[in-house]
C-alpha cells in the first residue's frame, strides 16, 4: 500500500511595526566592501566576452587583498579575499598578479580557485568551510556565475529558476556578511535600461543589491562603467585600461556628475544656504525619495554635508544660515514655523 506522506506547512507569526516605531528605531547603515560602490550582499558585474570584466575582477581582489586604491578613486581596507577565476588558468593569473600586485611575493590573502563545484555539488557548503578558516574574509568574486548554476534549475519558469539561484547566493551573502561578486554576461541586443542589458531572466537582476555595467567597444581601450542599486545612488563614468593593459581607472574627473546631480548641486550653490529636502525636490521637480537618493550620492563623493534633520548644504562652501523660517522632516514634508 502506498504511503503518503503530508506536506509539512511552516506557519510564522504575523509581526509588525507602525511607520513611527520604524522612525524611531535606529538602524545600522548598510555596510560595504567597497564605499559607495559595493555593498554587503550580491552584487553583479555584467559585461560582454572579452571585455575586460575578468581584469576588474582580479583587480578589485588585489587592490583588496593589499589594502590599495581600485580604479584610482575607493581606497580599499586589507581585506582576505577568494577569487573563483572559472575561466582563467592559473598562469593567466599569475601574468596578471606580476603587473597588478605591489608586493612581488604577493601578500597572502588573495586565494585563487580555478575549479569548483556547482550549486548542487556543494559550492555554498566548500566555500562555508573556506569562510570557517578565513573569518576576516570579505570577499568572494565568481568568476564566471554559469559556471556554478545548477546543472538542475529549480523553478517552472525561466524568471523562478534566475531569482532561485541569485537568491541563494545572496542569501549566503547576507548569513555569513560578506560581499559576493557574480561575474555574469551582457545580452547580445542592448537594453533601454540596466536591468535589461544582463543576459537571462530579470529574475537575475531583481534578486541582487546592486548590478555593475561594463560596456567596452571591441579594439578600444576606453568604458562605459554603470551603477546602480538598493542602497547606491546610480551613476556613470568613463573608464580606461592604463598601460599594460591590465588594470581599468577612471578617465572622467573623478567629480564628474550625472545631469541629475548636477542639478542639486546648482540649487545648493544658487541659494547659498542649508535647504530642506522638500525645497530641493521642489526646485528640481523631482519626488523627494529620488533627490534624498541623490544627495546620498552627492554625500558619498564629498561635494554635499547633512547639517542637521533632513538639511542639506555643500561641503566647505559658507552659506548663508538666515532663512530657516520652516521644518521638515526626513521624509521631505515641510510646514511654516508660527511665530
Amino acid at each position: 500500500m502506498e504511503q503518503r506522506t503530508e506536506e509539512t506547512r511552516i506557519h510564522h507569526k504575523l509581526t509588525t511595526k507602525t511607520d513611527t516605531q520604524i522612525l524611531e528605531t535606529a538602524y545600522d547603515s548598510p555596510a560595504f566592501i567597497v564605499p559607495g560602490l559595493i555593498p554587503v550582499g550580491l552584487t553583479i558585474l555584467a559585461a560582454k566576452p572579452k571585455s575586460g570584466k575578468s581584469l576588474m575582477a582580479i583587480d578589485l581582489g588585489n587592490c583588496l587583498a593589499n589594502g590599495s586604491r581600485f580604479l584610482g578613486k575607493f581606497d580599499l581596507p586589507e581585506r582576505e579575499v577568494l577569487y573563483f577565476a572559472l575561466e582563467d588558468t592559473e598562469l593567466r593569473i599569475q601574468t596578471r598578479l606580476k603587473i597588478l600586485s605591489n608586493d612581488p611575493n604577493g601578500t597572502g590573502k588573495l586565494h585563487c580557485a580555478t575549479q569548483c563545484g556547482r550549486l548542487d555539488q556543494g559550492f555554498l557548503s566548500d566555500l562555508e568551510n573556506w569562510l570557517t578558516q578565513k573569518p576576516a574574509a570579505g570577499l568572494v568574486i565568481v568568476d564566471t556565475f554559469n559556471k556554478v548554476r545548477r546543472l538542475k534549475r529549480r523553478g517552472t519558469t525561466p524568471y523562478e529558476k534566475d531569482y532561485n539561484e541569485i537568491n541563494e547566493l545572496k542569501k549566503f551573502a547576507d548569513d555569513h556578511k560578506i560581499a559576493l561578486l557574480v561575474v555574469h554576461h551582457l545580452r547580445k541586443s542592448e537594453g533601454k535600461d540596466i536591468t535589461d542589458m544582463i543576459a537571462g531572466s530579470t529574475g537575475i537582476t531583481a534578486a541582487a543589491d546592486a548590478i555593475m555595467i561594463l560596456q567596452k567597444e571591441r579594439g578600444s581601450n576606453q568604458a562605459t562603467f554603470s551603477v546602480t542599486g538598493r542602497d547606491i545612488p546610480d551613476f556613470e563614468i568613463g573608464l580606461a585600461l592604463n598601460s599594460e593593459g591590465l588594470c581599468w581607472e577612471i578617465s572622467t574627473p573623478t567629480d564628474e556628475l550625472t545631469k541629475e546631480r548636477a542639478e542639486v548641486l546648482a540649487v545648493l550653490k544658487n541659494e547659498n544656504r542649508p535647504m530642506k529636502l522638500c525645497e530641493i525636490a521642489a526646485a528640481v521637480e523631482k519626488k523627494n525619495n529620488n533627490v534624498h537618493k541623490l544627495l546620498a550620492g552627492l554625500i558619498t563623493g564629498g561635494d554635499v554635508e547633512k547639517t542637521g534633520y533632513g538639511i542639506y548644504q555643500l561641503k566647505n562652501e559658507p552659506l548663508d544660515n538666515s532663512e530657516n523660517d520652516t521644518v521638515c522632516g526626513e521624509s521631505g514634508e515641510c510646514s511654516a514655523l508660527v511665530a
